[in-house]
């Protein structure tokens, strides 16, 4: 998957950048008590709509991706001299899970702030929903959020390569050049 951007990436290598700066909002905040009111609970997320019904505690977000059009092509580069053909704007969600509507709210701003910190205005937030089924509601509040997220659909895969060993080359070094090298001591 290619974002709005130049790098190739994974959906689920994103939500977790994403989710690292959510962890960090506030100072952990959002990892806060369970259900009970008493037990510390960490943070959770999963990336998926297989995901979504697992049996788990707030505070937790789950990632799903749902409908959307396509539009015109990106005009950005992108590496390996590919070119976007045309893009996919499926909806990405967030549904928030807390303990109640004050950890349900500040783990939604979390989010949202650490959405914006990371695409800064490249993907469209477009808003949010409360859920109000009350099954879904035994163990907290849900509220879910929701982005237009742009995917380019380039002329070519990406070309990957594992790097097994590296070897520094210190031929041309001279031990007196005042640059410090791998090996040198002084």
């Amino acid at each position: 998957m290619t974002l709005a951007t130049t790098a190739a990436t994974t959906i689920a290598a994103e939500v977790a950048a994403v989710m690292a700066d959510v962890v960090a909002y506030g100072g952990g905040a959002v990892t806060g008590l369970g259900p009970d009111g008493e037990t510390v609970v960490a943070l959770t997320y999963s990336v998926g709509r297989s995901k979504q019904p697992e049996l788990s505690t707030p505070p937790r977000v789950v990632w799903v991706l749902g409908g959307g059009a396509g539009s015109a092509a990106l005009k950005t580069a992108f590496p390996g001299s590919r070119r976007s053909l045309l893009t996919r704007n499926p909806v990405l969600r967030a549904v928030c899970w807390g303990r109640d509507l004050d950890a349900a709210s500040l783990l939604a701003s979390a989010v949202l702030a650490a959405m914006q910190r990371r695409y800064a205005g490249r993907i469209a937030y477009q808003g949010e929903e409360w859920e109000t089924e009350p099954a879904s509601l035994d163990l907290g509040e849900v509220v879910t959020l929701s982005w237009a997220w742009p995917i380019a659909v380039l002329d070519s895969a990406p070309t990957l390569r594992t790097v097994t060993s590296a070897t520094v080359d210190n031929s041309t070094a001279a031990a007196s050049d005042g640059v410090l090298h791998i090996g040198e001591t002084s």
